[in-house]
C-alpha cells in the first residue's frame, strides 16, 4: 500500500462524513477504509475498532456515541500503514518496560518508565494499564501478553 497524506486521510474522512457533523459510523468507516485501500478489513473488524475507539474514549469524545472523529480515524489509518514491528523488535520494547528484567512488566515497572518520561500516573491509572494488557490474568504483563496487545492494536 503507498503512504497517504494526512491531507489524503483527512479528506477521505470528509468525503464520508455524509451529515457534516465530524463524525463517521462503522459503515462509514469501513467504506473510507476501502476507499484508501485497505481492502483487506471486513465490517466486523470495523466495527471493533470503533468498539474499542469507543471504549478507551475520554469524556470530551464518549458523546460521540459509536462514531469516530477525523483524529481517531487518522489514528487507526496511520495505525494500519505502520511496518509490522519483528519479533526481535517487540522483544527490544518489551524490555524498554522491563526495567528490572524479570521477564514481566508491572506496576512497578511502568511507574518507573512514567517516572523517566517526567509524569506521574496514579495508582489505578498504572493498575488500570496492567489489567488492560494482562490477557492472561495473572497480574503482570508478559512478553506474549505484549506482542499480543501490540498486534491487536496494529490490526493483525
Amino acid at each position: 500500500m503507498a503512504s497517504l497524506t494526512h491531507d489524503q486521510v483527512h479528506e477521505a474522512f470528509q468525503l464520508f462524513d455524509s451529515d457534516g457533523k465530524g463524525l463517521i459510523d462503522a459503515e462509514e468507516m469501513f467504506y473510507a477504509m476501502k476507499g484508501l485501500g485497505f481492502d483487506e478489513m471486513t465490517k466486523e473488524q470495523v466495527e471493533n475498532i470503533i468498539s474499542e475507539l469507543c471504549d478507551n474514549a475520554t469524556d470530551a469524545t464518549k458523546s460521540n456515541g459509536r462514531k469516530v472523529n477525523a483524529e481517531q480515524f487518522k489514528q487507526v489509518v496511520f495505525a494500519r500503514m505502520a511496518p509490522k514491528d519483528s519479533p526481535e523488535e517487540m522483544q527490544k520494547a518489551f524490555r524498554l518496560f522491563d526495567v528490572d528484567q524479570t521477564g514481566k512488566i508491572t506496576e512497578k515497572n511502568l511507574r518507573a518508565v512514567a517516572e523517566m518520561l517526567g509524569e506521574t500516573p496514579s495508582e489505578e491509572t498504572l493498575r488500570d494499564m496492567i489489567k488492560a494488557a494482562d490477557l492472561d490474568g495473572d497480574g503482570v504483563v508478559s512478553l506474549s501478553d505484549f506482542q499480543a496487545v501490540m498486534e491487536q492494536m496494529r490490526g493483525k
